[in-house]
């Protein structure tokens, strides 16, 4: 006969079944997909910032990159401001910390406000770069620009809504972790 301690005391023929575990030990995957994209996202900044850098010390011409220098240092500042704070928290959200939670959010308002300076950057090339001799009218380029631009921002304002979904699917995750806390904390010594 099985161990008589796995059995109800109420009725001993129906055995006890083990609870499930009511916190999760692993992220969920959202969390996971969108802090690695975070991840490589911030290799691009670096890579952003790199070339901003050698822009401004005259490796790569001004003309070449069709961006004036004060252009160039609001992206190179953006760039590392993102970098800076998205890095420590998608590694921060992978440890399973709860500082890469409030990290997370300073990237993604950081990451927003980026792409409206973005946004306002591409605009202003836009006549700049519709008058470049690429054999079409400058009406069609200045068309194509647009285009361009809109969906970039589309897609910018998806990735930080997505980004932003998993900080709250991780905000939760670590709440469900910590479990429910009294006014006076876990062990009443607050």
């Amino acid at each position: 006969m099985a161990d008589p301690s796995i059995f109800l005391e109420d009725n001993p023929e129906e055995p006890v079944r083990p609870k499930a575990r009511a916190r999760s030990e692993s992220l969920p995957v959202l969390v996971i997909v969108v802090m690695i994209m975070e991840l490589i996202a911030c290799a691009t900044k670096l890579f952003g910032v790199l070339s901003a850098v050698l822009i401004a010390v005259g490796i790569i011409p001004e003309q070449q990159a069709q961006l004036s220098r004060e252009q160039l240092i609001a992206g190179a500042v953006v760039n590392v401001l993102v970098f800076l704070t998205a890095l420590p928290a998608a590694i921060g959200i992978l440890r399973k910390r709860p500082w890469g939670l409030t990290l997370g959010w300073i990237a993604a308002v950081v990451g927003a406000i980026g792409a409206v300076i973005g946004g306002v950057i591409s605009i202003q090339q836009i006549d700049k770069l519709s008058n470049l001799p690429t054999g079409l009218p400058p009406d069609v380029m200045r068309i194509i620009m647009l285009v361009v631009t809109g969906v970039t921002q589309v897609l910018s304002l998806a990735y930080i809504i997505t980004h932003c979904m998993a900080l709250v699917k991780y905000g939760k995750w670590l709440a469900d972790r910590q479990g429910p806390q009294g006014p006076q904390g876990e062990d009443g010594d607050r």
